[in-house]
């Protein structure tokens, strides 16, 4: 099961990794010589006098924008589980997104904490939206947490093993000076993205109340949607389930077939829309 935050995220960000290793590869034509002249097709002027150098400068951009993206792939997966209908809720998370603002940093690893993510991949997280801030943000001077770089010192080899065989004694570094980071580094990046977002993402449904969520999921809609509102009206009550489980499964993909007919339908039927 994925939340619909989930989904949006896999779309933006799921093939990073394919997309990445496609781009260096197109560069790596470049480098070796196998590429020497633009497509046709591009009206435009290329010929660097140092082909060599400009695929290497190119590389290092292209790695750095792939990990921008990551950063604003997971601020956007945030926003998306804390809109409504509110895939979670409670005093603290509206503390937590109350208190960080605008700052991807403040919500990812404090929301990570109200989830009790793995240390590794909050560790990971930390490293990469410090490094974009210093690497993106002009006169920037963000620093790691001192627990980021205990678990990293801490968990070297466990994180080598995770990881494909990434050796971290450069990565605080990296991160707190906005240094470039090699292949290896950004796609373990890529790599602990996905991670966090998927631990989130199943501990979130671990805890979501199916049946608040679908009655202001389904209120919203009667309030928004006057042909929704009509159909749903005019139906009798077994009709009336099938098309709401339908309409449930359609906006969330999740299961809510099980959950209605376990429960009676939840008696989302005394949803009246003013």
């Amino acid at each position: 099961m994925r939340t619909i935050a989930r989904k949006k995220f896999k779309e933006r960000f799921g093939q990073a990794n394919h997309l990445l290793i496609t781009s260096l590869i197109g560069l790596n034509g470049i480098e070796t010589g196998e590429i020497t002249k633009k497509p046709d097709e591009f009206s435009t002027s290329w010929n660097p006098q140092d082909k060599k150098g400009s695929a290497r400068r190119t590389r290092q951009y292209v790695l750095d924008s792939f990990l921008g993206y990551a950063v604003d792939s997971i601020d956007m997966y945030l926003i998306l589980l804390y809109r409504k209908p509110k895939f979670h809720f409670s005093e603290k998370l509206e503390t937590i997104y109350s208190a960080a603002g605008r700052s991807v940093y403040r919500k990812a690893l404090d929301v990570g904490d109200y989830y009790n993510i793995d240390p590794i991949t909050r560790a990971m997280i930390d490293v990469l939206i410090t490094w974009r801030n210093n690497i993106f943000h002009f006169a920037a001077d963000n620093n790691l947490e001192e627990t980021t770089k205990k678990t990293i010192d801490r968990e070297k080899d466990k994180i080598s093993k995770l990881f494909c065989g990434l050796v971290v004694d450069h990565i605080i570094d990296k991160s707190e000076k906005g240094l470039p980071f090699t292949f290896k580094e950004a796609a373990s990046l890529i790599r602990a993205t996905h991670s966090f977002v998927e631990e989130i993402d199943r501990k979130v449904l671990e805890s979501l109340d199916f049946e608040e969520f679908s009655k202001e999921l389904i209120l919203n809609k009667l309030k928004s949607d006057m042909q929704f509102r009509k159909q749903y009206f005019q139906f009798e009550s077994d009709r009336r389930d099938k098309y709401l489980i339908n309409f449930l499964l359609q906006e969330t993909g999740l299961p809510f077939d099980g959950f209605l007919t376990k429960s009676n339908c939840i008696k989302i039927h005394e949803c009246k829309a003013t």
